[in-house]
Order: structure tokens, then C-alpha cells, then sequence
């Protein structure tokens, strides 16, 4: 982790490395660029707020100028961090749906059988027999919907399922193609 001092303020530089074959040298020249850029943005917002507080106050067009970069420098920050966050909580909730959603859909589609057989096979989801002989899958049910998805879903889970599938079914149809990457986008 690296910190750097911003005025009275601390950033702090967290480099995350994936786990994998990805090439290392790479991860860490990437992150390496990312913290010379953070810090010469820095020494350039620091240059921006003393020519801002030297302008005088008659000097209208210059201060609109500057206000009006400033906006276009919000924007791009702002656009910048959504890209980079993972997103709002609603939106992870949203995709695991999707996610699950989809999983059913190409397990059916591709392998022919239902969705408790698809949660009996993974081990993943409890499967129930009802007195008239119907297989109930209630958990996975509540993954199906972002109105029943509990409070605090097992993300995880979800992830485990889309693997369970794509596993099992390939990847040939265009179903388990979107499957693939919406898990890929799940994972972030």
C-alpha cells in the first residue's frame, strides 16, 4: 500500500493483484502509471487552486473559465470513479439476479432438466419434495427475484452457481455465452 499527502489529507494506493497466470510485471507497471498519474494530477490541482485564488475579483471571464473547467474536471472524476467502483449495492444486487436467472436458463436449456435438478446436482441449493410429489427449490427461488433476494444474499453462492453451470453446460449456446459474462461482469 502506498500513501500519498494530499495538503492535510491522505490517499492511500492499494495495489490488488489478481491471482492467476496474468502477467505480474504487467499488474505492476500498470499500477506503478496509475500512482505517477494520481500524483502529478495532484501537483496539477494544487497549481489550479492558487491560480484560482490568485485571480482577482474583477476578472470575471477568467474565473468563469475556471469554473467551468472545474465542472469538466468533476464530471471526468466522477465518470472515472463509477467505472472503476464496483458499483451501488442495488446494481450487485440487480446482477446477481441476472446472474441466476440466467443460470436456470441455460442449465434448462442446454442440459434438458429443471431447476431442482440443476440445485440437487450443485449441492449448492436445498431441494424439497412437496406432498403432491413437486420439487421446491425455496432458497434459490428468493435468487430470482430482486424483490425476495434476502437482505444480505450470498454473493458467493451466486458465483458458485454460474461456475456450476457453465461447467456442465459449455459454453456453445449464446445463453451460456451471456451467462459467462455477466458472471465475469459479477465478479468484477
Amino acid at each position: 500500500m502506498t500513501q500519498m499527502e494530499i495538503e492535510e489529507e491522505s490517499l492511500c494506493l492499494m495495489i490488488v493483484r489478481p491471482v492467476g497466470p496474468m502477467d505480474m510485471g504487467h499488474a505492476v507497471s500498470i499500477s506503478t502509471q496509475l500512482y505517477e498519474a494520481l500524483d502529478s494530477n495532484r501537483q496539477r490541482l494544487v497549481s489550479l487552486e492558487e491560480t484560482i485564488l490568485s485571480l482577482e475579483s474583477g476578472d470575471v471571464k477568467n474565473q468563469q473559465v475556471a469554473l467551468d473547467d472545474l465542472k469538466s474536471l468533476d464530471l471526468l472524476l466522477e465518470e472515472m470513479s463509477s467505472r472503476m467502483s464496483l458499483g451501488t449495492v442495488d446494481e450487485k444486487r440487480s446482477l446477481a439476479v441476472t446472474v441466476m436467472n440466467l443460470a436456470v436458463d441455460c442449465w434448462v436449456e442446454s442440459i434438458g432438466s429443471t431447476k431442482a435438478d440443476m440445485a440437487e446436482q450443485s449441492g449448492l441449493w436445498n431441494v424439497y419434495m412437496e406432498r403432491d410429489g413437486y420439487f421446491r427449490t425455496q432458497t434459490l427461488d428468493k435468487y430470482l427475484d430482486e424483490e425476495t433476494l434476502p437482505k444480505k444474499p450470498r454473493w458467493k453462492k451466486v458465483l458458485v452457481t454460474a461456475e456450476f453451470v457453465l461447467a456442465n453446460c459449455g459454453e456453445d449456446s449464446p445463453l451460456c455465452q451471456e451467462l459467462k459474462t455477466a458472471a465475469d461482469l459479477f465478479r468484477g
